[in-house]
C-alpha cells in the first residue's frame, strides 16, 4: 500500500524483446505470460487512456500522479532520477564549500568541514586517499586525537539521483614538531588497565594507586583513572627530591570533571601535615578555574580567568622560572587563557620537603 514508482521499458519495436520493470527507481524480475487470445493489432490513433482502459477494464482505484512516456528507452540511472524527483528541478550535485588542507601536531583534533548543493539534497561520503571510510557520511569529518597514520589526502564526494560531485582534495599534515621529552621528568601514562600501580614512562616516580579508583576508558590511549571523592581514591608518587621541581616548571594532564563538584586536585607535591611545604598545587577550582601555587623560600597564587565545562579537557600551566612571582600561562585544550594573580589570607608553601 501508499505510493509506488512504477515504469516500465520496451528497449526497440521487437514486441518479443523483453520489458524491464521497475518499482521506486529498483529494476525487478520479468516473466513472459502465454496469451490465450489474440494480442493487440497495430495502432488505429485511439486516445490515450489513464486510469483504465477502452473497454472499461483494468479501472485504476486510486491515485495518480505524474504519468510519462518516454519515445527513448530509459538507462536505469534515469529510472531511479524519476524515482527521486520530487516536483522541484533535478540537480546534480555541486561543492560549494571547499575543504581545507591543516597542518597540526600529533594529539591534536582536527575537522574538516564541506558544503554542497544539488536537487535532491545529497548524501555526503567522505574518502581518504580515495577510499571510503567508514561511518563518514556528514558534511563535517573530525579525527580526535590525530597520529602520523592519520597524514592523507581527504575528499568528500556529495551524490543524489542526478550525479556526483568530489571535492579537492585536503591535505591533513601531522607534524611531531616541537619537543615533548627534554626535561620531561615525569610521564603517567594511566594505561595499565589493572591493578595498583601507576607507571612513570619518564622517569622513577612510579605510582602506587589508593581506594579503589576504576579503570575507564582513556582520551590518549586505552585507559584512564576515573577518581572519587567518595572513597578518596588516588595515587601517590614518591619522588624523594625537590631539586627538579623549582625552577621552570610545566604541569599538564587530559581531566575530565564536573564543574561545580569542588576542587579537584590534578597534581600536587604537598606533605602529609597539610597545606605547607609544597613545592606546588595544580587544582581545577569548583568554579571551573585553573589553579596553580608554589613555594620557594615564598608564595604566589594565580587562577585562569576562563574555566572549564564537562567533558574532556587538555588543562596545562606553565611557570617560566623559580620566581614564584612570575606570573605562569594557563592553558586550556592548547589556547592559553588569561591569568588573575590571588591574594593568599593564609600563609602560603614554604619549600619543599620531598613529598
Amino acid at each position: 500500500s501508499g505510493w509506488h514508482h512504477v515504469a516500465v521499458v520496451a528497449p526497440d519495436a521487437n514486441v518479443g524483446s523483453a520489458p524491464t520493470f521497475y518499482i521506486n527507481g529498483v529494476a525487478v524480475g520479468t516473466s513472459n505470460l502465454a496469451l490465450t487470445s489474440g494480442g493487440p493489432a497495430s495502432g488505429d490513433g485511439s486516445p490515450i487512456r489513464v486510469g483504465r482502459r477502452a473497454d472499461g477494464a483494468g479501472q485504476l482505484t486510486g491515485a495518480i500522479d505524474d504519468v510519462r512516456i518516454y519515445g527513448r528507452a530509459l538507462p536505469a540511472s534515469d529510472v531511479a532520477l524519476l524515482h527521486a524527483y520530487t516536483g522541484a528541478a533535478v540537480v546534480a550535485p555541486q561543492i560549494t564549500t571547499q575543504p581545507a588542507s591543516q597542518t597540526v601536531n600529533v594529539g591534536a583534533s582536527v575537522t574538516f568541514t564541506a558544503a554542497a548543493s544539488g536537487s535532491p539534497a545529497p548524501t555526503f561520503q567522505w574518502r581518504k586517499n580515495g577510499t571510503n571510510l567508514a561511518g563518514a557520511t556528514n558534511a563535517a569529518l573530525t579525527l580526535p586525537a590525530v597520529t602520523a597514520a592519520d597524514a592523507a589526502s581527504y575528499t568528500l564526494v556529495a551524490t543524489n539521483a542526478a550525479g556526483a560531485a568530489t571535492s579537492n582534495a585536503a591535505t591533513l599534515t601531522v607534524t611531531t614538531s616541537g619537543d615533548l621529552t627534554t626535561a620531561l621528568l615525569n610521564h603517567w601514562r594511566m594505561d595499565e588497565g589493572t591493578g595498583t600501580l601507576a607507571a612513570d614512562s619518564a622517569g622513577s616516580a612510579h605510582g602506587t594507586i589508593l581506594n579503589g579508583p576504576t579503570w575507564t576508558s582513556g582520551r590518549i590511549g586505552p585507559f584512564a583513572l576515573r577518581l572519587s571523592a567518595a572513597t578518596g581514591s588516588h595515587v601517590v608518587a614518591n619522588q624523594p627530591s625537590d631539586a627538579p621541581y623549582v625552577g621552570a616548571l610545566t604541569l599538564a594532564a587530559w581531566i575530565n570533571v564536573s564543574p561545580g563538584a569542588g576542587d579537584a586536585v590534578v597534581a600536587s607535591k604537598v606533605s602529609a601535615n597539610g597545606a605547607q611545604n609544597n613545592p606546588f598545587d595544580f587544582i581545577v577550582l569548583g568554579s571551573g578555574a585553573l589553579y596553580f601555587v608554589r613555594a620557594n623560600g615564598s608564595y604566589c597564587a594565580w587562577a585562569s580567568t576562563a574555566t572549564l565545562g564537562s567533558g574532556w579537557h587538555h588543562v596545562a600551566v606553565v611557570a617560566p622560572d623559580a620566581n614564584v612571582g612570575s606570573a605562569p600561562t594557563f592553558y586550556i585544550n592548547g589556547v592559553a587563557v588569561g591569568t588573575s594573580n590571588l591574594a593568599l589570607t593564609s600563609g602560603g608553601p614554604a619549600s619543599g620537603d620531598g613529598s
